[in-house]
Formats: C-alpha cells, sequence, structure tokens
C-alpha cells in the first residue's frame, strides 16, 4: 500500500476543483442537473437499453464549443489553454446559484440553461468540467520525526498527500446526449509543517491541474 492511500484512508478531507483551498463556495454544478439522470429514481431495463444507444457524440476538433469550469466564475487560464489546442472556446459561468429545491429538480435545469447558451453562441457542444481535490496529512511517529527549516527555524513535519480526480461532461447542443471523459488521478506528496500546511494543498493542487487539464482536453475531441 502507497504511503498517499494509507494517508487517505487515514483522514481525508474533499473540496473542489474550483475551491483548492476549501472555502466553501458550495456553487459546483451537479452532474444530475447536467443530464436527465437523478438520483434516487428507479431504474429500469429499458432505461439501461435507450442509454446503451445514445452515447453521446465528441466536438470535431476546431469546433467551437461552451467551455465551463463546475464552481467557477470562469474556467482556469490553464483550462482554456489546453482546449484552445482542440477547438475554439467559449468562457461561460460555471457557478451554481440555484435554491436547494431547484438543484433536486427533475429535468436536468442547469444542463438545458447550458445547452440553450451553447445554441446561442453558435457552439456544437458544451464541455464541463469537474474536479474534486482530495488531501490528507498525518503526524509521524516520535521514532522517525522529521524536522523542517522554515523562516529561520526547525519546525517539526508530518507527511501530507493532495490527490486530483478530474473529468469532464460533455453535452451534445441540440439534444440531451451526453459522453463523461475522466482523467488519469494524480497526486503529490512530501513532508510539511503546521506553518505551512495552510497553503501546501492549494498549490499543490494547482500543479496538478497543468498535469490533467491537457489530457482531458485531448481526450474530449474527435
Amino acid at each position: 500500500m502507497s504511503a498517499f492511500t494509507t494517508l487517505t484512508l487515514a483522514s481525508c478531507v474533499t473540496t473542489s476543483l474550483s475551491d483548492p483551498n476549501g472555502s466553501g463556495h458550495d456553487q459546483d454544478l451537479s452532474v444530475y442537473e447536467l443530464t436527465s439522470e437523478q438520483p434516487g429514481r428507479a431504474v429500469t431495463e429499458a432505461d439501461i437499453a435507450r442509454s446503451a444507444s445514445r452515447g453521446g457524440s465528441l466536438p470535431a476538433r476546431g469546433s467551437r464549443i461552451l467551455l465551463v469550469q463546475s464552481g467557477a466564475h470562469q474556467p482556469d487560464p490553464e483550462l482554456v489553454a489546453a482546449c484552445s489546442a482542440y477547438c475554439q472556446p467559449v468562457v461561460w459561468n460555471g457557478q451554481n446559484t440555484n435554491t436547494d429545491d431547484e438543484k433536486k429538480s427533475a429535468g436536468a435545469p442547469a444542463g438545458r440553461r447550458l445547452r440553450l447558451a451553447a445554441a446561442q453562441q453558435g457552439c456544437s457542444h458544451v464541455v464541463v468540467i469537474f474536479g474534486e481535490i482530495q488531501s490528507d496529512s498525518r503526524e509521524l511517529p516520535t521514532s522517525i520525526l522529521s524536522w523542517v527549516p522554515v523562516a529561520g527555524e526547525i519546525l517539526p513535519s508530518e507527511r501530507s498527500g493532495t490527490r486530483l480526480l478530474a473529468q469532464a461532461v460533455i453535452m451534445e447542443t441540440r439534444s440531451p446526449r451526453y459522453t463523461m471523459i475522466s482523467a488519469q488521478p494524480r497526486q503529490q506528496q512530501g513532508l510539511t509543517t503546521a506553518y505551512g500546511a495552510s497553503g501546501i494543498n492549494g498549490r499543490r493542487a494547482e500543479k496538478l491541474k497543468a498535469l490533467a487539464y491537457p489530457e482531458l482536453a485531448q481526450q474530449s475531441f474527435r
């Protein structure tokens, strides 16, 4: 078992791709609001058969797409740059301002609104990027306690890890069909101190996003 896995199992804190420092904005879009799927709804064999025959298409390279980052007012510049190598992105607000009742409503309201915006902007698809940042830390046992020099002091350290899970929901503008793409999970770990712990996960997350975005972009276009 890897050290990172051990950290994750011990006590994991999860934040949004658009909120790496855990400020708690709670404005991420839900996959259920983008698609016609609803949690808790009974699933029939007919549902499965219909879904198996209606997978969504991927946008063609060079096409115009509506680019959204869940929870962010604007997509990260690194995400826009990664997608620009394959398409003409029109950036769009990905913050969710719906009430709790609206978030639970059936019929994919957020998805329909984004598809309407895409149609108005002449975009063939909507590409919504989601992500989850998992972070954890643990104190090292006294027998292997290490020390890190920080600002002229020697401080006791702990081992911490950050993992990024990122995916894209790609919706056709003219139909409710969609495709989901996942990037390879990426992680970083190392020693830190209580003095520098507050920002380390955010800095690691930015580095991991810079690696994940090109992979998602490469997979999202045909």
